[in-house]
């Protein structure tokens, strides 16, 4: 008797509550440990910043920073964590096999961190969704912020788990989804599951009255349910996303404003070197068949990878800086009046409560009182 049909052996002589706390047990394992890791994030974090409270609103963006950066370091760290120990919680009379696990943990993990974080986020009196309208925004941000990571997982789990399949094309359609991913494919997603919503007449209006004084049209405008205040350019299928947020704190002026700078965006020229940014995660995507083909572990091609992605990413900071100091330079040559788009940046960032100086290099847009001193509009303080 080899070792599966002792295994199935085993399995029908066992009561049927076996095999469901093989994946239940983990998943509570996971859950609880999200959440508590998430609790003692925050509260660690606020304890260190104590009741300190500022005059205005850049004083306390700065001073609630590290409380906030806790808890997004904890939800991206329990994601990394649980998804490397994936195939930890496998065992033989589990009910599900193989890479699949990797979701079975990862979601759970960071969805409960998110869950932890907006419950921080209210105590904060900062911007947060109802608890209904977090499960539709945490889709949405899957959609339109994460589209790379879930494709390249689930290409990295099917190879792993069909050693025997062609690998050629699943790699190519692989590539071909972070291509599309890239130009903007989450959120035509999006738009497709009802999530995201055509421009509405006000925003039209900004639009079409922008873009005829710059030249450059936009394929579609969306809409996106989304608490934070902002929005997004997608260079390849040009289109252009604003969020619910940021419709809801800027007037028409701002609104504007912040049109010129996101139809600057999608007058860039640098299509290629946007699109090559989606190389690192094909590289985490093939590597069960560069191991393979290698006869090594996956983990040791892998782990590489995965460096070569966080490298690579730290390496493209200055292609993507430079894009933001084009886009804002667009918008301040068309703002109407002196200052405006500067007092359009203010809006975001006072209503996401963003700090006016973060500091550090790794940062894709320059502070906000580099942009505002770069205008016409005087920064709110002296540079902390």
């Amino acid at each position: 008797m080899n070792d599966a049909e002792a295994v199935r052996v085993a399995a029908a002589l066992l009561p049927a509550w076996v095999g469901w706390a093989n994946l239940v047990l983990p998943f509570l394992i996971v859950v609880v440990a999200a959440a508590l890791s998430a609790w003692v994030a925050g509260t660690t974090a606020l304890r260190l910043v104590g009741n300190s409270r500022g005059d205005g609103w850049a004083e306390n963006a700065r001073i609630l920073f590290p409380v906030r950066l806790a808890l997004g370091l904890n939800t991206l760290v329990m994601g990394l964590i649980f998804g490397a120990l994936a195939s930890e919680f496998e065992g033989p009379l589990s009910l599900i096999h193989g890479a699949i696990w990797i979701w079975v943990v990862l979601l759970p993990a960071m969805l409960v961190s998110g869950l932890v974080a907006r419950r921080f986020a209210v105590r904060l009196g900062l911007r947060a969704p109802s608890r209904s309208a977090w499960w539709r925004e945490a889709a949405l941000g899957l959609l339109i912020f994460g589209p790379y990571w879930l494709v390249t997982l689930t290409a990295a789990g099917w190879l792993l788990d069909h050693p025997d399949v062609p690998p050629a094309p699943v790699l190519v359609a692989t590539a071909l989804a972070l291509l599309l991913s890239s130009w903007g494919g989450g959120l035509l997603l999006a738009r497709a599951f009802g999530l995201a919503k055509p421009a509405s007449q006000r925003l039209e209006e900004a639009v079409g009255k922008t873009s005829q004084r710059v030249g450059i049209f936009p394929r579609a405008t969306y809409e996106v349910p989304l608490t934070m205040a902002n929005a997004f350019a997608f260079h390849g299928f040009r289109l252009l996303a604003f969020t619910r947020g940021a419709l809801d704190v800027l007037d028409d002026d701002a609104l504007e404003a912040i049109c010129f700078h996101e139809l600057g965006h999608l007058g860039e020229p640098w299509r290629l070197a946007r699109t090559s940014q989606v190389l690192p995660f094909f590289g985490i995507a093939a590597a069960p068949t560069m191991a393979r083909t290698a006869g090594l572990p996956v983990f040791w091609v892998l782990g590489p990878a995965m460096a070569l992605a966080v490298l690579s990413n730290y390496g493209l900071r200055r292609l993507r800086r430079r894009r933001e100091e084009r886009a804002d330079a667009v918008a301040r040559t068309q703002e109407g009046e002196p200052g405006g788009y500067g007092r359009a940046l203010e809006l975001l960032y006072k209503a996401n409560r963003i700090p006016v100086v973060l500091g550090g290099r790794w940062k894709t847009h320059p502070d906000l009182y580099d942009r505002l001193a770069a205008g016409a509009t005087s920064p709110l303080t002296a540079r902390p």
